[in-house]
């Protein structure tokens, strides 16, 4: 073992408090005798924390006894916390051990908080690092996956990473350091310790220096995953808008970038049936969704839309030619104006739409449908937007027509229409109105 690894990654900067996970095994022991014995020399201030999980009766307790007794006679600061894993576990349909990891997890970052600690170190070694790498092959993990258990991750590090276990019990042997055994390490009732006992045993049959090995590998993928991720995160930079990604962009990426895209503006972990279903999303046309965890997705106008559609009211508002309306829940800027004499006008017939007319149009279908045809489509409205537009217009409650609609650029468009309070064939008792929307 050497401070390389610390060093390499800025695990524990001078003058900082660091906080150190510690179960009372033989890893976690070792870790808290070293990073003590080294404290002055690294300027930094350590204390520990203990996690009582109520699994194993009364050697879980004598557990946190044996860690609070060891802090007291080193004069090191102790916080010790006891929980009900199992009763976790079932109130909220996880696993135990991963039960315990997030409970586990959650006291000591509650526990660094109050100490007010930057760092919270724990003991997982170099033979872990094998273990998960296997396990997550096993699994059929991804880049991520086979990058192993990561060095530093935010304020939790790992200073034993480098460390085999052999390596950790000479230390504990040669510095006189106890330490206490959990029975359920020798069961094979978890995958891991399936994995211990009967994999990673014929692995150091094949290369006696296999989690060196593992270590090495998880490292070199970890540096390609950084270099994904880099080029993931420009990407979003230069294409995201802060809701949505045109298809064609992503289109054209390699599968592996684009899928981290992906990874990235989702709220939660994807499989790889997620990203393949994202994937097959970008490369179709027309109106489609996708429900991913946390998230759906919506393909529109060339573009992926990331969130759920929002169900916006507008209220009712009074359209006064001559005046701006303002709608800003749908993003609009309505103005209209009467002007004696237009052209080129397309008529449609509707009529009002009475309590006790429910066969007749709504008043302003001919108007949404036009709208819906020249504005949604030509102006790349998304979906979201065009039901607020429909409710906007519904409370005109005029007999309406609507001529000729211009696209001048993507925010604006203006155009010539009709209304009436009714309907002559003559047309007559039209007046035309002439209207801007700004989006």
């Amino acid at each position: 073992m050497s401070t390389e690894l610390w060093e390499k990654y800025g695990m524990l900067p001078r003058g900082s408090r660091v906080l150190c996970a510690v179960s009372g095994g033989a890893d976690s022991m070792c870790l808290l005798h070293m990073l003590r014995s080294k404290s002055e020399e690294l300027g930094i201030e350590v204390a520990a924390a203990h996690y009582e999980h109520g699994l194993r009766g009364e050697e879980s307790l004598r557990d946190a006894r044996f860690v609070e007794k060891f802090c007291r006679d080193n004069n090191i600061l102790c916080v010790v916390s006891h929980g009900n894993v199992a009763q976790y576990a079932e109130k909220n349909g996880l696993g135990t051990e991963e039960a315990a990891r997030l409970l586990r997890y959650e006291f000591l970052k509650r526990t660094a908080d109050e100490l007010d600690c930057g760092r919270i170190a724990t003991a997982h070694n170099a033979d872990d690092n094998a273990e998960t790498v296997i396990f997550n092959l096993c699994r059929g993990a991804g880049l991520a996956g086979l990058c192993g258990i990561p060095p530093v991750r935010g304020r939790i590090v790992r200073p034993l990473l480098d460390m085999t276990r052999a390596e950790i019990e000479r230390y504990l042997d040669s510095n006189g350091v106890p330490h206490v055994e959990d029975s359920t390490n020798a069961l094979d009732d978890y995958s891991r310790n399936i994995i211990r006992h009967r994999v990673t045993p014929v692995m150091r049959e094949l290369n006696p220096r296999f989690a060196e090995a593992a270590l090495r590998t998880a490292e070199l993928m970890r540096q390609d995953g950084d270099f994904i991720d880099g080029a993931a995160r420009g990407f979003i930079e230069k294409n995201f808008d802060g809701e949505s990604v045109g298809t064609r962009s992503l289109a054209v990426l390699h599968p592996a970038l684009a899928g981290r895209v992906f990874r990235m503006l989702c709220p939660k972990s994807l499989s790889q049936a997620h990203v393949e279903a994202a994937l097959a999303l970008t490369r179709g046309s027309g109106l489609a969704f996708l429900d991913l965890p946390g998230i759906r997705l919506r393909r529109e106008q060339g573009r992926i839309y990331f969130g759920a559609d929002e169900h916006i009211e507008i209220k009712e508002r009074e359209l006064i030619p001559g005046e701006t309306l303002h709608i800003p829940e749908a993003g609009l800027l309505i103005r209209s104006e009467i002007i004696e004499k237009t052209e080129a006008v397309y008529f449609f017939h509707v009529s009002s739409n009475n309590e006790g007319d429910r066969k007749s149009f709504d008043p302003s279908a001919a108007l949404i449908f036009k709208l819906y045809r020249l504005i949604f489509n030509l102006f790349l409205l998304p979906h979201n937007k065009r039901k607020c537009i429909n409710l906007c217009f519904e409370t005109l409650a005029l007999a309406e027509v609507v001529g000729e609609i211009s696209l001048h650029s993507r925010n604006h468009c203006r155009g010539v229409g009709c209304c009436s309070d009714r309907l002559a064939e003559d047309n007559s008792l039209f007046r035309s109105v002439e209207f801007n929307l700004t989006f």
